[in-house]
């Protein structure tokens, strides 16, 4: 597939709009993988740009995806913590499990122990 570069020129409920590096208009459906990304994106600056990769011609404007969101998708963020984990498990058993534990409650003293 080809990776081109692009800029998100504007992403609401109904999609994004991508100008690509040859001056065509691109979009990204809403229920597109990539498109909380692109959306959050457009949120915390004003024209973000991204490396795209051309999903389907067929029609008049192409469709595009991240072209690291489709390099990615194996690996998710929640598998990422959980390998994170699961590491630091080793280094230390007590270390990143015994964090995730509410402390005790001492009931003859009425509060928390640290």
């Amino acid at each position: 597939m080809e990776v081109i570069r692009g800029i998100v020129v504007q992403a609401g409920r109904f999609g994004a709009v991508i100008r690509l590096e040859d001056g065509r208009l691109a979009t990204v459906a809403p229920d597109a993988s990539c498109f909380a990304t692109i959306r959050r994106a457009v949120t915390e600056r004003r024209r973000p740009a991204f490396d795209f990769e051309i999903v389907d011609e067929s029609g008049g404007r192409p469709r595009v995806a991240l072209a690291s969101d489709r390099a990615s998708s194996n690996s998710t963020f929640e598998q990422k913590i959980a390998d994170y984990l699961r590491q630091t498990a080793q280094w230390d058993p007590r270390g990143a499990a015994s964090d995730l534990r509410p402390p005790k409650f001492d009931w003859h003293a009425g509060k928390r122990r640290p």
